[in-house]
């Protein structure tokens, strides 16, 4: 089942713009350099990895549910493969600050 993304979206938009009045951060120094713009960019970068790699797994998951044979769970072999090392950034560590 293909997703609707522009539905989900035109949903997430209302609800960052319209209802939460996300953009009133910026008046905040923290967030003073957050447009529209960066958000946009970011819910589309979320709804690129959503299509490119979730989509695709649970898809798969679907067709070929985890099962436990007695001893052992047996996993599609997509869930086998490790994950690509993840770069050490500072913006991905919790940081606390005080104002």
């Amino acid at each position: 089942m293909q997703l609707d993304y522009a539905s989900i979206r035109q949903t997430l938009d209302f609800l960052l713009y319209d209802w939460l009045e996300v953009e009133a951060l910026s008046r905040h120094a923290r967030y003073a350099g957050h447009d529209r713009q960066t958000y946009g960019a970011v819910l589309d970068m979320c709804e690129r990895l959503a299509a490119d790699k979730f989509e695709p797994f649970n898809r798969l998951v679907d067709q070929q549910e985890p099962h436990f044979d007695g001893q052992q769970l047996i996993c599609p072999i997509a869930h086998r493969r490790p994950a690509p090392p993840m770069p050490n950034r500072a913006c991905w560590r919790h940081r606390t600050t005080t104002r």
